[in-house]
């Protein structure tokens, strides 16, 4: 009976210090990601309807900013542009969102190389792990994560998932630190100016070999939007003087294969990939990400084109 004691004591023990340890780590990174935790909750607790969601990677999330598109369309635009998001991240984005939220009227996608991706992965899963009472984040880190039900029921078992990186900034969180470029205005954080340098020199071109036709997480978007009556429009986001066309190979033929793609589909095809924004570095903060005055000047452009599409303007 002594055993049996001294092993609940131990445990009882053990489980505190795990629930304290999570309680003080989940502060420190609700403190130093603030911003993204905010939005995470809006897009996958919340319930508030928007008119256009944006959806794509960082070149949609730090790219194009909601308050200039609602000044100018009169329609409300939430970017739910996720940093790091391939095809199955975006569709799981949509998924999780409509999950929560009134359709929207319209989803603009940004057609990001990475939406061809047939990897099944979220570039950051600790951010989903809040929402996991959430049926479609629930299943998307399910997909990825065998031990997701432990991380719902157990939170502090999602410390096995932590890096040394996420462990640092949580404390940093809990010193009451804040990473500077994680503010969030409907979704759109502003990028960081010194993100990386400029490639210009192209000592050789890579391939990409994707797939569009038979691409599982695109067609996966078009059939959501269509049982939903959402319209879609896909677009082309500004790139530093050609970048891609610089470095990959087949990039050419891609997006024309994905421009056939999209009219077969009755889904408009907008290109920014050659307009003049693209020849100059200073609207660049790298060669595929728009500096905070490139993606301002790039707004407009967006939403002054896409007044051709939206019904309601």
């Amino acid at each position: 009976m002594r055993y049996l004691t001294s092993i609940i004591l131990i445990l009882v023990i053990t489980a505190t210090v795990l629930f304290v340890s999570y309680f003080a780590v989940d502060r420190g990174l609700r403190q130093f990601y603030s911003g993204r935790y905010e939005k995470f909750d809006e897009m996958f607790n919340r319930t508030n309807y928007y008119d256009v969601l944006l959806l794509g990677s960082s070149r949609t999330h730090r790219n194009i900013d909601p308050r200039i598109c609602d000044s100018i369309a009169g329609v409300s635009f939430y970017n739910g542009g996720i940093s790091g998001a391939e095809g199955f991240e975006m569709d799981a984005a949509l998924q999780g969102y409509l999950e929560v939220h009134p359709s929207p009227k319209y989803v603009i996608l940004n057609y990001d190389l990475g939406v061809l991706s047939s990897e099944k992965r979220l570039y950051n899963p600790i951010f989903y792990y809040y929402f996991l009472n959430n049926k479609a984040v629930y299943n998307a880190v399910a997909d990825t994560d065998k031990f997701t039900w432990l991380y719902k029921h157990f939170p502090f078992m999602q410390y096995l998932r932590f890096n040394d990186d996420i462990r640092i900034e949580a404390i940093k969180g809990i010193m009451g630190k804040h990473y500077t470029f994680d503010s969030n205005y409907k979704g759109y954080s502003r990028m960081e100016e010194t993100i990386g340098k400029f490639d210009t020199t192209y000592l050789h071109r890579d391939s990409l070999k994707y797939e569009v036709r038979n691409n599982d997480y695109l067609n996966n978007i078009i059939n959501t939007c269509r049982q939903k009556d959402i319209n879609l429009i896909f677009f082309v986001g500004p790139v530093y003087n050609h970048h891609f066309d610089k470095k990959y190979a087949d990039y050419s033929s891609i997006i024309k294969s994905s421009n056939l793609f999209a009219k077969e589909n009755n889904i408009p095809f907008i290109r920014f990939d050659s307009i003049p924004l693209n020849t100059s570095s200073d609207n660049f903060s790298d060669n595929i990400h728009l500096s905070e005055v490139g993606s301002k000047i790039f707004s407009l452009i967006l939403v002054e084109k896409l007044k051709f599409y939206l019904k309601d303007y």
